[in-house]
């Protein structure tokens, strides 16, 4: 028996009635439990590597994404991919997600990152303006093993490590390192309350009593640089008058103004579409706020390595008058890397697949 709900309600959050009423398990009960997955598959034989029979060569799932790009942006993408060894590592995740699937894993799995490496990582401002570490980029995001994730990050510490010339040995503390946190930190969030966890975030001052005392004056130069990252910043960075109007700068073909591909106004009606379905999925408040701005002008942004070719667009929005602007990114998602090694495939790509797992027979 499943609870009902109204029409138009959002079913991914139906739960059955039996999961709000079953006993949790203790922490010490799920870290048993994570322990004893290592009879099946012990640590040591995560560091195994065994190319598929069949595996696919590496061109070829570039060339597969390729098709469904902007075909004049491709070279450009392979371009940025060629600089380093660590740039190749950022745009062929499609590579390396069909090398790691057919490792074997503990069946854990996780609302995976799908692209994580050391670059996606950075200091944000969150919705209350305070400093944050974490991740940045969810193009990939999808259901999957945990393992992936991990890997695919201690690997791009490793390959950065070799770009910045680091030896072996420092190459190897990284990795450790990379590792280690990752376990402390799984452990020290098992033990926080459901809320608590919810409202958990790694601030400046964690960030600083993280880093080794010698790095804490840069890290603060850089904290008090990532503060001055506003829209009015932005707005002198990207915007120029033109023809007595504040507009966004273009720099073929890395941004393009709609007016200049001279499709500007079916793409004003596409991006006012986009805009009216991201309204709806906001909560209330923010919904309120952000229908009060109006949209000034938009162009076409190359970004990113593994990004380049999808289709992108900065808009300029305009609030109270021109010292109110506001920037977004309306960014093409295409079908995660991640989806066909998927345990459970979520619809629309990057939601958690939450009502196929609280109504299997083993929830609750």
């Amino acid at each position: 028996m499943v609870t009902k709900t109204q029409p138009g309600e959002d079913q991914d959050h139906v739960y059955p009635l039996r999961h709000f009423l079953a006993e949790r398990p203790a922490v010490r009960d799920r870290i048993a439990t994570g322990k004893a997955l290592r009879q099946t598959l012990p640590r040591r034989d995560h560091g195994i590597y065994q190319p598929s029979a069949n595996r696919q060569d590496p061109i070829a799932i570039l060339e597969a994404q390729a098709k469904t790009r902007l075909p004049e942006l491709v070279p450009l993408r392979y371009a940025r991919m060629l600089a380093s060894p660590f740039a190749f590592l950022r745009g062929a995740a499609a590579v390396m997600i069909e090398d790691m699937a057919s490792a074997a894993t503990t069946g854990l799995t996780v609302q995976a990152c799908g692209d994580m490496h050391v670059s996606n990582f950075g200091v944000f401002a969150s919705a209350e303006r305070n400093l944050v570490f974490g991740i940045n980029d969810f193009d990939e995001t999808c259901w999957g093993a945990w393992e992936w994730d991990l890997k695919r990050l201690v690997t791009s510490a490793v390959i950065a490590g070799r770009f910045l010339h680091a030896d072996r040995q420092l190459c190897e503390e990284a990795a450790r390192a990379v590792v280690a946190s990752y376990r402390d930190h799984m452990r020290e969030y098992a033990d926080l309350g459901y809320l608590e966890l919810w409202y958990s975030n790694i601030g400046e001052e964690v960030l600083l009593e993280a880093l080794p005392e010698e790095f804490h004056k840069k890290a603060l130069k850089l904290a008090t640089k990532a503060r001055r990252r506003t829209h009015l910043q932005v707005l002198d960075k990207m915007t120029d008058l033109i023809d007595n109007q504040q507009r966004i700068i273009e720099v073929p073909p890395l941004t393009v103004r709609a007016e200049t591909i001279g499709m500007v106004r079916p793409i004003m009606d596409h991006l006012t579409l986009f805009w009216q379905d991201y309204l709806a999925s906001l909560a209330v408040e923010r919904r309120v706020l952000l229908s009060r701005y109006r949209i000034l002008d938009a162009a076409y942004k190359v970004v990113g390595v593994g990004s380049v070719g999808t289709r992108c667009w900065v808009i300029y929005l305009q609030g109270q008058d021109e010292a109110d602007p506001l920037f977004l990114q309306v960014k093409e998602a295409q079908p995660s890397i991640l989806a066909p090694h998927a345990v459970a495939l979520a619809k629309p790509h990057g939601r958690s697949p939450t009502k196929d797992i609280a109504s299997s027979p083993d929830s609750g």
